[in-house]
């Protein structure tokens, strides 16, 4: 059956990852608060010599680029820069704010106007951590739960480590897979509290020869994230991908040595041997099932499970809910 999500225009999942040393683009003075996070424990009452080789390799521009960008800061008076006097010589800067107070303005500026990109890359400065301590619970109320009658529910949460792939061939970190299960749909389910395989993108199965033929038939009117309808190919596609592929996963699909689809909504998978824990096989969230006319890109992220993957950045990660989604009828 196809649900609805009554009333609601859907729910977003926002994901921060502290990637290091990423620059935001939507962060428009990001250059100016990496050089103070530079220069900070160097300052003495807001001031401080530098060498333009130091902007340099912080900024990758030339040393007319770095001169452009200090004017433009000298401009909006938040310094004034003093050229250095003869060859060799280090320039200064005269700050007008102290570094803590300009953080936390900015800290505060980005959570009203819920720049969460912004704000992490901000965070992710090698700053003191103890100077997000007066702004902490402005930033803490970005974070969690927001409940809304009239338009979309959305949960913000902070991650504490990389996702490093969101390909299923690849992917064995708990949290990678579970982004994974909100993305795709597997064949089967398999409920861990009840000990028991309950139908999801196929509505029955049945096997052959002691376990060696198993014959799954699939639900109609399954679309995915591109509008199409899944069937047999896609599961065929799907699992062969596997089997091309080496991976800490190839041995949910090794055993398997024919895959047949007599009918567009049914897939026949013949086995190198009897094994009546295939169907459970066939439940593991890495085997959600891919459009097999799509080539897989895990920064798109075409399949058919409640979420598509809104936006994948270095810091931001957002899943958002889609108004009308496939959901079993297990009654």
């Amino acid at each position: 059956m196809l649900w609805s999500k009554g009333g609601k225009k859907g729910t977003i999942i926002s994901e921060m990852s502290p990637f290091r040393n990423r620059r935001s683009p939507a962060m428009k003075d990001v250059t100016y608060f990496e050089m103070r996070a530079l220069f900070y424990k160097r300052e003495e009452e807001r001031t401080v010599q530098f060498t333009f080789k130091e902007l340099e390799e912080l900024w990758y521009c030339s040393s007319k680029n770095c001169k452009r960008k200090l004017r433009q800061f000298e401009e909006t008076g938040r310094l004034t820069y003093v050229p250095g006097r003869g060859r060799g010589n280090p320039s200064r800067l005269f700050f007008r704010n102290e570094f803590q107070d300009e953080v936390e303005a900015a800290v505060l500026k980005l959570v009203e106007k819920e720049k969460m990109e912004s704000m992490i890359h901000l965070l992710q400065l090698p700053i003191p951590k103890t100077w997000i301590a007066n702004v902490s619970k402005e930033v803490q109320a970005l974070f969690g739960l927001r409940v809304s009658g009239q338009s979309k529910d959305v949960l913000r949460t902070m991650i504490t480590r990389n996702v490093t792939t969101l390909d299923p061939l690849f992917s064995s970190i708990t949290f990678e897979t579970y982004l994974i299960h909100q993305l795709g749909d597997s064949l089967l389910n398999y409920d861990q509290e009840q000990d028991l395989l309950q139908p999801h993108l196929a509505h029955s199965w049945e096997q052959e020869d002691g376990g060696r033929i198993w014959s799954f038939h699939l639900r109609k009117g399954v679309r995915f994230h591109n509008g199409r309808s899944m069937t047999a190919e896609d599961v065929k596609a799907t699992f062969q991908r596997f089997q091309n592929h080496h991976s800490a996963h190839s041995w949910l699909t090794e055993d398997i040595d024919q895959i047949e689809c007599p009918a567009p909504y049914t897939v026949v998978i013949s086995l190198k041997r009897p094994n009546l824990l295939f169907p459970r096989y066939v439940s593991s969230h890495n085997l959600a099932i891919l459009p097999a006319d799509e080539p897989f890109d895990e920064n798109i992220w075409i399949a058919t499970g409640p979420f598509r993957l809104a936006k994948r950045t270095d810091q931001l990660l957002i899943l958002k809910h889609l108004t009308i989604i496939f959901l079993p009828d297990l009654t």
